[in-house]
C-alpha cells in the first residue's frame, strides 16, 4: 500500500514538473515574440505567436498573448475586425494592476478602434493610455499622444489646436526614448498644421526644416522629399517667395531620386519658373514630370498648364485647362460626398442576398425602392454641395478663425494673470485697487477654465452648437460686466501711466464710453476674441473695424503706435 502511494506521489510530481516547464517555456516564447516586435520584426513575432498552443493557458499568459498578437497584426497592416481580442488584455491588466501593460493594451485598443472607424472609443482609450503611462512609461505615453494628434488633425473643424498640443507634448518624450521615426512624424505633422494657419508660417518653416534635418540624418529619403516639397509649396503658394520655393523644389526632386513620388513637386517647380518669368523652363519641367496616376495629380497638371498658357497669352487653351481642372475638382468632391452612399450600397447588397435566400420578394421590392430613394437623395445632396461649396467654405473659414483664436485668448488671459500679480505686489493691503485686482482675477480664472473646456468642445460639437456654448460660457454676466470694465479702466491707467486720459485728450474728447472700454481691454493685452465677448460684439470683424476707428480718432497709424509713443521713459 505504501509502495503504491509512493508511485502516485512520484507520478504527480512528474506531471507538475512537466506543467511547470511548459509554462516557463510558454512565457519565454512570449517574451521572445515581444523582443521581435521591439526589433521591428512583426512577421517573425506573428510566426512565433501562431505556433504557440491556445489551450491550457493561465489568465496572464492569455492576456499577454492577446496583446502581442494585436500589436503584431497592426504592425503587419493586417485587418482587425473588432477590439474583442485586445479587450481581453485590457480587462485583465485593469484587474491585475499591471499599469505598464494596461497602458500598452489601451494604446492598441485605441489603434484598433481608429482603424475600424470607431473614433469616439479610440479617443477614449488613447486618453486613458496617456494618463496611465504618464508617470513611468514615456514610450507608450508618447505613442498615445501621437495617435491622438493624428485623430484630432483629421477632423474638419476646431481640433487642430488640440492636435498641435499632443504633437508638441510627444516630442520631448520621443527624445527621451530615442524614437527618431516617431519624432520625425511629429515634426512633419506640426509643420503641416502650422503651414495652413495664417500667421504661423515661421513655425511651419521651423518644424519642417527640423524634420528635413532629422530625415537626412536617418537616411529617410521619402520623408526628406515630403517635407522639402511641403516647404516648396508653402513658399510658392502662401509666402509668394518664388526663388526660395524654387530652391526647395529642386532639393525635393534631388531627394526623390530612386524613390517613387507624385509629380506635384515638378508642377511646383514649374510654377516657380513661371512666376519668375521663365515660361520655357516651366514647360520643360512639366514635360519631364513623372506619369500622373491619381485624379489629384491630373488636376494639378491642368492647373499648372492653365497658368503656363495664361502667361503665354493663349487664353483659349488656358481656359480649356482651367475648366478641366475644375471638372477634376468637382469629381474629387463628388467622390468624397458619395463615400457614405457606397457604404449604403454595400449594406444594401448584403440585405439583398439575405432576402433572396429567404424568397421574400415583397420585402426585396421595398428595400430596392428605399435604396433608390437614398441614391437619389445622396445625388441631390452632392449637387447642392457643389453649387454652394464656395459659400460653405467662407462660412467654415469664419468659424475656423474663431476656434483658431482660442489659444491666443488663453495666452492673453494668462499674461494678464502675470501682469496682475506684478501689479498687486506694488499695492498696499488697504489700497482700493487690491479689491479690483481680486475681482478681475476671479473673472480671468473663470475665463481660463472656460477656454480649456471650449477647446475640447470645438472638436465635440458642430458649428451651431459650439457657437451657443461659446456665447454662454465666454460672456461676462450682466451682474459684473459694468464693474469689470470700470476696474479694467483703472488698472489700464495705472499700468500705462494714465493712457486712457491721454487718449481722450488726443482725440479731443470724442472717445465714447464703449471706445474707452475697448482701449482699456486692448492696453491690458486681451486677445480679439476676449475683447469681442466683453464688448458683446457679433463677430471678430467688428473688433478689427473698431480698432481702426479708434486709431483714426487718436490721429495714429494704429493703437499700438499710440501706446508705444505714450509709454513713460524709464529713469536712468
Amino acid at each position: 500500500m505504501i509502495k503504491k502511494l509512493l508511485h502516485i506521489v512520484v507520478a504527480l510530481a512528474t506531471v507538475l514538473s512537466l506543467h511547470s516547464c511548459g509554462g516557463s517555456d510558454y512565457a519565454h516564447r512570449l517574451e521572445l515574440a515581444d523582443t521581435l516586435l521591439s526589433q521591428g520584426n512583426s512577421n517573425g513575432a506573428l510566426k512565433e505567436l501562431k505556433a504557440l498552443p491556445a489551450n491550457g493557458l493561465n489568465d496572464d499568459d492569455k492576456a499577454y498573448h492577446a496583446l502581442l498578437m494585436t500589436e503584431a497584426r497592426l504592425n503587419s497592416n493586417l485587418a482587425i475586425a473588432s477590439d474583442s481580442i485586445i479587450g481581453i488584455a485590457v480587462d485583465h491588466y485593469a484587474r491585475s494592476g499591471n499599469d505598464s501593460r494596461h497602458a500598452r493594451a489601451l494604446l492598441l485598443q485605441g489603434c484598433v478602434n481608429e482603424d475600424i472607424g470607431n473614433l469616439d472609443k479610440a479617443v477614449e482609450c488613447l486618453h486613458k493610455a496617456e494618463d496611465i503611462a504618464r508617470k513611468d512609461n514615456p514610450s507608450t505615453c508618447a505613442q498615445a499622444k501621437l495617435r491622438l494628434g493624428h485623430i484630432y488633425q483629421q477632423q474638419v473643424v476646431g481640433a487642430n489646436l488640440i492636435a498641435v498640443d499632443k504633437y508638441r507634448e510627444a516630442l520631448p518624450l520621443f527624445d527621451q526614448v530615442n524614437d527618431k521615426h516617431s519624432k520625425l512624424a511629429c515634426l512633419s505633422q506640426l509643420g503641416t498644421i502650422y503651414r495652413n494657419i495664417k500667421g504661423k508660417g515661421d513655425s511651419a518653416v521651423l518644424y519642417l526644416n527640423n524634420a528635413i534635418t532629422l530625415a537626412d540624418s536617418m537616411g529617410d529619403q521619402r520623408q526628406k522629399f515630403s517635407n522639402l516639397f511641403k516647404l516648396a509649396e508653402y513658399y510658392c503658394e502662401i509666402a509668394k517667395d518664388y526663388p526660395t520655393a524654387k530652391l526647395f523644389a529642386l532639393r525635393a526632386l534631388d531627394a526623390a531620386q530612386g524613390i517613387k513620388t507624385h509629380p506635384r513637386a515638378h508642377y511646383c517647380l514649374a510654377l516657380c519658373h513661371l512666376h519668375m518669368g521663365h515660361i520655357d523652363s516651366a514647360r520643360i519641367v512639366v514635360d519631364n514630370s513623372p506619369e500622373r496616376t491619381t485624379t489629384a495629380d491630373i488636376m494639378w497638371y491642368y492647373n499648372t498648364m492653365s497658368e503656363i498658357e495664361k502667361s503665354s497669352h493663349n487664353d483659349a487653351l488656358s481656359r480649356w485647362y482651367y475648366d478641366r481642372a475644375n471638372d477634376m475638382g468637382d469629381s474629387i468632391l463628388i467622390s468624397s460626398l458619395n463615400h457614405r452612399l457606397l457604404a449604403v450600397e454595400k449594406s444594401y447588397d448584403t440585405q439583398k442576398a439575405e432576402l433572396r435566400s429567404q424568397t421574400l420578394q415583397a420585402d426585396l421590392h421595398r428595400t430596392l425602392t428605399g435604396a433608390a430613394v437614398i441614391v437619389i437623395a445622396a445625388l441631390v445632396i452632392a449637387l447642392f454641395a457643389l453649387r454652394y461649396r464656395n459659400r460653405l467654405k467662407i462660412k467654415q473659414n469664419e468659424y475656423e478663425l474663431l476656434t483658431a483664436d482660442l489659444d491666443n485668448s488663453l495666452h492673453s488671459l494668462e499674461e494678464m494673470q502675470n501682469t496682475l500679480h506684478l501689479y498687486e505686489n506694488k499695492l498696499t493691503e488697504a489700497d482700493e485697487s487690491t479689491r479690483k485686482v481680486n475681482e478681475i482675477r476671479n473673472i480671468i480664472d473663470e475665463q481660463i477654465k472656460n477656454l480649456h473646456q471650449l477647446i475640447l468642445w470645438s472638436y465635440e460639437y458642430d458649428e451651431k452648437k459650439f457657437a451657443a456654448k461659446f456665447n454662454s460660457m465666454m460672456a461676462v454676466s450682466d451682474g459684473n460686466s459694468e464693474s469689470f470694465l470700470k476696474d479694467i479702466q483703472s488698472i489700464a491707467n495705472d499700468l500705462h501711466d494714465g493712457i486712457l486720459i491721454k487718449a481722450q485728450e488726443a482725440a479731443g474728447g470724442t472717445l465714447r464710453d464703449d471706445e474707452i472700454n475697448f482701449l482699456a481691454l486692448y492696453c491690458c493685452g486681451f486677445s480679439r476674441t476676449v475683447i469681442m465677448v466683453c464688448m458683446k460684439y457679433k463677430s471678430l470683424g467688428t473688433v478689427y473695424n473698431k480698432r481702426v476707428q479708434i486709431a483714426r480718432k487718436l490721429n495714429a497709424t494704429n493703437i499700438d503706435e499710440f501706446i508705444k509713443s505714450n509709454k513713460p521713459q524709464k529713469q536712468k
